[in-house]
């Protein structure tokens, strides 16, 4: 495994471009578990079918489980009629002006929102 760090941005590449099929699927996961002192930011994943992703990777276990969380979606909530989507539950915070999304933990711990 490769790792390149840029300001701003980390990668790990663990796989060619042109990937064989003994090549690993890639995700936030994987990284961490191949490196357990990853951080939380912008890492480039790619998927089985060859096409590379920036994605944000929450690497840090302070909010959720035990990290390698991979964010699926930014939803502008300062936008007139904006509104969260299935899955997520609105939350009002005193300390600014909008509204924003998020999972409810009332369950205990947190849980992939896909299906």
């Amino acid at each position: 495994m490769d790792f390149i760090s840029e300001p701003g941005i980390n990668r790990y590449i663990l796989c060619p471009k042109v990937r064989p099929k003994s090549c690993p699927e890639m995700s936030c996961q994987v990284i961490l578990e191949a490196n357990p002192k990853a951080v939380s930011g912008d890492y480039t994943i790619v998927y089985p079918n060859g096409t590379a992703y920036t994605v944000y990777c929450k690497m840090d276990t302070t909010d959720c489980g035990e990290g390698g969380w991979t964010r699926i979606a930014y939803i502008n909530m300062t936008e007139p009629g904006a509104s969260c989507p299935d899955g997520f539950v609105t939350k009002d915070y005193n300390n600014i002006d909008h509204s924003l999304c998020g999972i409810n933990l009332g369950s205990g711990g947190c849980q992939s929102t896909l299906k």
